[in-house]
């Protein structure tokens, strides 16, 4: 896992404050311009690779000053906004994966159905970027569907920022460029987030790179085109993902409920098809690990949770969230899934992301400032 130690999307917001006048962590500086002004859009599912694929349909991102990123790992939305929101990976801010299991609460939780239990605030205690941002007198604001407004990770992760609902693009234009009249006009220096999570459900249940991707991504590529085009000087628009994609066919998948033995001695499983949190019975880790072992074979990598931190893949800050991690890892290999009647829904789906592959892990860091890139 050695891409650890390189820029990563917990560096992002901290860079723009930087580049606003202001240091609120130690992070890695990404290039972003001095600006008066920063506008941060978070394209759900938009892997670098995919991106670069397909650039024909998307020429606006030709023109951007560009950097490869890595998204933190597991590869899935809420360890990464855990980490954009907060500055911090995930071992540190504690979410670890799609579903993961709350000792203290013994219940498994999954982020993006959460909602008030446990409290958001206990989950990330510690203050996040929009909220040393805003102490430090910068006007933030979060703009996104109003579905996530009162969402947990909303109120965790990301709280802090005045929260503008926008169900369409057109309306998140309409919100970004009454942010920047409203920064212009009162001389404050401003920090707008902006999230949208359509090209990911469309490259969930049509496939990375599909048509219909492409079409979305279209669409996404035309919105930046507009905010870029509508930038003062002084200004700057960064758009960033949070994980890339991998399509899974329906060959490539291994159902766990298929398999008993992968079910023996195991009292919970957790994560998501491509990352898989397993959680067994007190002594029963080496049955645990051989039944899986001689099921996934060259198709997974098996770690311990020991082994998983010793590799590098958690930095751990105490010992609650190191028992959130699974006692077992499993990280699919290749376009391999492991489905799962607890998540029915997310298993039956063609786009995947979770693992190590660099279709997941990189992302795109794209800069424009006024008067173009």
């Amino acid at each position: 896992m050695n891409e650890i130690d390189l820029p990563s999307l917990k560096d992002v917001l901290p860079s723009a404050a930087h580049a606003l006048g202001h240091i609120l962590t130690e992070s890695q500086l990404l290039p972003i311009p001095p600006s008066r002004h920063v506008v941060v859009i978070l394209i759900d599912g938009l892997g670098e690779i995919s991106l670069n694929r397909h650039l024909n349909a998307a020429p606006v991102f030709e023109s951007a000053d560009k950097l490869q990123l890595h998204t933190e790992f597991p590869s899935t939305t809420p360890v990464a906004l855990g980490s954009l929101g907060t500055g911090l990976p995930p071992g540190a801010h504690g979410f670890v994966g799609a579903s993961f299991w709350l000792p203290d609460a013994e219940t498994m939780l999954s982020p993006l159905k959460w909602g008030s239990e446990p409290h958001p605030i206990s989950m990330a205690p510690e203050p996040t970027i929009f909220e040393l941002a805003e102490a430090s007198g910068i006007s933030t604001a979060t703009i996104g569907k109003i579905k996530h407004i009162n969402s947990g990770m909303t109120r965790s992760v990301l709280r802090g920022s005045q929260y503008l609902s926008a169900e369409t693009l057109e309306e998140m234009k309409v919100g970004i460029g009454q942010r920047l009249r409203n920064t212009r006009l009162s001389k404050q220096t401003g920090l707008t987030y902006a999230y949208w999570p359509e090209l990911d459900r469309v490259g969930h249940v049509h496939g990375p790179e599909s048509s219909e991707w492409i079409a979305e991504l279209q669409r996404v590529a035309l919105f930046v085109e507009s905010i870029a085009s509508d930038l003062a000087p002084d200004e700057s628009c960064v758009v960033v993902s949070d994980h890339g994609m991998v399509a899974c066919p329906p060959e490539s998948r291994i159902s766990i409920d298929s398999h008993p033995g992968l079910l023996a001695g195991v009292r919970s499983i957790g994560g998501e098809p491509r990352m898989r949190h397993i959680y067994v019975e007190q002594g029963a880790e080496q049955d645990v690990v051989n039944s899986w072992k001689a099921v996934a074979g060259e198709r997974a990598m098996i770690l311990g949770r020991d082994e998983a931190i010793d590799q590098g893949f958690f930095r751990v800050s105490d010992s609650e969230i190191k028992e959130r991690i699974g006692d077992l890892l499993v990280i699919s290999l290749g376009d391999t899934m492991f489905t799962s009647s607890t998540d029915s829904r997310t298993s039956s789906l063609l786009g995947q992301h979770g693992s190590l592959s660099p279709e997941e892990l990189h992302i795109p860091f794209m800069v424009f400032s006024g008067n173009g890139a």
